[in-house]
């Protein structure tokens, strides 16, 4: 077996033996039991960049140089549903995951997961 990826790395023969001894290690785990967890940012200032008008007249608007306030979303999916979300002002840290994953995430995913041990 033999994976084509785009980067210079992703051809060499080492990371091809590293993605299939990976493959091999999880081929087995039901997709009902796997959790992706994913973190974005929303900027709250963002204007348009394109505005209607009448025909013939023209646009103007105020293009604030501030864009507004940064809010971080981090979240847990299954297959089926959203299992935890936390939103918080500014960039996620090292803090801000540890408290999603103890106090949002670790109570969630231990009710849910049918093959979690504890």
């Amino acid at each position: 077996m033999r994976l084509i990826w785009g980067s210079s790395q992703a051809k060499t023969e080492r990371v091809q033996k590293l993605r299939i001894e990976y493959w091999e290690k999880v081929k087995h785990i039901d997709p009902e039991d796997l959790v992706f967890i994913d973190e974005m940012g929303v900027l709250l200032g963002l204007t348009r960049t394109h505005a209607r008008s009448d025909r013939g007249s023209r646009v103007y608007d105020f293009k604030p140089y501030y864009r507004g306030a940064k809010v971080s979303v981090i979240g847990g999916i299954s297959l089926k549903k959203v299992l935890a979300v936390m939103t918080l002002n500014g960039s996620m840290d090292g803090n801000a995951y540890k408290v999603f994953t103890l106090t949002f995430f670790a109570s969630t995913i231990m009710g849910w997961c049918s093959s979690c041990d504890g």
